[in-house]
């Protein structure tokens, strides 16, 4: 690591900043993506005196398709999302760019490009963005992008919820000779205006003003009396 790949002192405006459990990437405003790692090397000294903790980063390799697409002045990242192993952006709120892991599609595309990398200081720079095999027409724009784990989350403007899944891997895709990068979730008539995610549910409040669970598809009846129960 050197140390012009170093933001121990920081010399530009911060734009995005997102954390994953083993992780942290900033955004800066020329479009450099800045990483480190919590665990492997992250915090480069501990002094006693002011207890003062630096993070070293170093830059990641966005890769020439995304960096084409950054040269044409139009083109604006307007979201950064994470989850455990990959890296999502998106592009005018149309297009979509991965990088990390893809075991579950959750790069949108249909390769395992990354699957046997892991995260750390040694091979970080293989890894680069990708762009999802989504939205080529430029038919939905994106509301809310999000990341569970292992699992990327798209709310479109007009009320769809797409999803990646495991079930829709390359393995299984090749088998059956089909492939779709996110799948389409069933929102059983209701139109999502804002969806939440964890490491194992998918919410959504719909335009009735109801709080659904993607997977029962049924309205959850949150009431203050039941909610404080849980508090």
């Amino acid at each position: 690591m050197n140390d012009d790949n170093n933001l121990k002192n920081l010399d530009c405006k911060i734009t995005h900043l997102v954390t994953a459990p083993y992780y942290i990437v900033l955004k800066d405003e020329f479009n450099r993506f800045w990483y480190c790692g919590k665990t492997d090397f992250g915090i480069q000294t501990y002094n006693q005196n002011n207890k003062t903790i630096y993070y070293n980063f170093i830059q990641l390799n966005i890769g020439e398709t995304l960096q084409q697409e950054l040269n044409n002045k139009n083109n604006k990242i307007t979201k950064v999302v994470t989850g455990d192993n990959h890296l999502m952006i998106c592009i005018n709120d149309k297009t979509i760019y991965g990088m990390g892991r893809n075991e579950n599609c959750q790069l949108g595309i249909k390769t395992s490009l990354f699957d046997e990398l892991d995260y750390n200081k040694d091979n970080i720079n293989e890894f680069y963005f990708v762009k999802a095999d989504w939205n080529e027409n430029g038919e939905y724009t994106i509301k809310q992008l999000e990341c569970s784990c292992d699992e990327t989350i798209i709310l479109t403007n007009c009320g769809k919820i797409f999803k990646s899944d495991w079930r829709h891997n390359n393995k299984f895709d090749f088998l059956r000779g089909k492939y779709t990068a996110f799948q389409s979730e069933n929102t059983n008539g209701e139109k999502p205006i804002y969806i939440g995610v964890d490491c194992i549910e998918l919410f959504f409040i719909s335009e009735t003003n109801k709080l659904f669970n993607v997977k029962l598809l049924e309205p959850l009846h949150l009431t203050e009396e039941k909610l404080n129960k849980y508090i």
